[in-house]
């Protein structure tokens, strides 16, 4: 069972904690650790007090009665219904602009199990469909799409695969000046991650663990290279290494993964969550650098990187934070131990070291405030705004946030001082 469905199934069996958090200006600090090495989140009662007030104005939200005092609001998604889809099912974000995003949906057909994908846009008020079953498409999409990248000029790259096709099929969706293109990858796996690092240069990582290269170049199809990695494909392994992709804001390459555990000359040697670096000069030299980050096999499901200083990595019910190693040993990174949560985590984003979101199943939305990880209590009139799985979080550095889910849709308008 994958992971969205195993947190799908969760989120009908459990109801989420209400703990309130604030943001904080004070520098980043270790958290506390526990006796068993890890840092569990603070029970109701052992937090800061919620930060209230968020508000951009009766023009940048829904009605009062769909957000909540601290500016969580509910942003209703288009009844999917009348195209034979139990709901969208979002799994990927973009915000590209204040009030704007685009969001990539998983979503299942009435009557078959099937999925099928769409691409959807929120501006001046709504969602709208911009491709998928529907106007834009007679019938079902026949493959998953899994990831969403944006390059920030308008371009925008939707990955994903054939369900249970031998051998695999790869889809990618190309979303440009208003037209969608939809590529089939020759010789190649299915796509899980994909990542801009600059407004031309994209990378994908396959459903095995390789990474790939293209650029945009107009109208033509992406053609992809790939690029070896310091943890690459290990042909006599079925599992893969390298998880996920993400990007510090300088443009460097961040491949997450992790090293399953496996039997040795001296017992069994422990799984390890590891990440790798890659940096490229102004003369093309590329350096990788790699930084193993806990002793324990947990899939990483997304990373931040928020300067030098400050790295996260979800990974399934852990949170990784990272700082600088002064020895310069790991890979330059010395990591905190890890900020455990009780169900699976699936994205992450940040705007500074003291300001860190993470969401999860049951509708859990985890903010850091530079001294420890808490639930948000994103509740109103005292009921959370969701308690289905949350798959995808982005925001801006104004501090706006888009989170999406199973069947929601939640938006936060950044904190306006008056």
């Amino acid at each position: 069972m994958s992971r969205i469905c195993t947190a799908f199934v969760l989120s009908l069996l459990a109801t989420a904690a209400i703990v309130a958090c604030a943001d904080s200006n004070d520098a980043p600090a270790v958290p506390p650790v526990d006796d068993a090495g890890t840092t569990p989140l603070p029970e109701a009662g052992d937090e800061r007090p919620a930060d209230a007030g968020a508000d951009a104005g009766p023009d940048a939200k829904p009605a009062p009665d769909t957000c909540t005092a601290d500016g969580w609001c509910l942003i209703p998604l288009p009844d999917a219904r009348p195209i034979g889809v139990q709901s969208f099912r979002i799994v990927s974000l973009v915000a590209d602009a204040p009030g704007s995003a685009w969001a990539l949906t998983s979503s299942y057909i009435h009557g078959t199990g099937e999925s099928t994908s769409h691409l959807l846009r929120y501006e001046q008020g709504a969602w709208a469909t911009k491709f998928g079953i529907g106007p834009l498409q007679s019938e079902p999409f026949p493959y998953t799409l899994t990831a969403l990248a944006g390059n920030g000029a308008g371009a925008f790259v939707a990955v994903g695969g054939k369900p249970f096709a031998f051998p695999p099929e790869p889809v990618l969706l190309r979303f440009e000046n208003g037209t969608a293109t939809v590529e089939h990858p020759e010789d190649l796996r299915s796509f899980v991650s994909i990542v801009f690092t600059s407004s031309a240069d994209v990378w994908a990582l396959d459903d095995s663990g390789r990474l790939y290269r293209s650029e945009l170049a107009g109208a033509a199809p992406l053609a992809w290279t790939r690029e070896p990695i310091p943890h690459d494909h290990d042909p006599s392994s079925f599992q893969a290494s390298a998880t996920t992709l993400f990007r510090s804001s300088d443009g460097a390459l961040f491949v997450g993964g992790r090293i399953p555990g496996r039997w040795g000359e001296d017992g069994f040697v422990p799984g390890q969550v590891y990440v790798d670096r890659r940096v490229e000069d102004a003369e093309g030299a590329v350096t990788w650098t790699s930084s193993v980050a806990f002793d324990q096999e947990k899939p990483v499901a997304a990373g931040v990187v928020l300067g030098p200083s400050a790295m996260w990595l979800a990974a399934d019910d852990l949170l990784l934070g990272s700082g600088p190693d002064g020895d310069a040993g790991n890979g330059g990174l010395a990591w905190s131990p890890p900020s455990r949560v009780p169900l699976y985590l699936q994205d992450i984003w940040g705007r500074a070291p003291n300001d860190v979101w993470a969401v999860a199943a049951v509708g859990r939305i985890y903010h850091y405030d530079g001294f420890k990880w808490a639930d948000s209590a994103a509740a109103l009139n005292g009921v959370p705004l969701s308690v289905d799985a949350l798959y995808a979080i982005d925001g801006l550095p104004s501090g706006e946030l888009w989170i999406g889910g199973e069947g929601v849709a939640i938006h936060r308008a950044p904190k306006v001082n008056p």
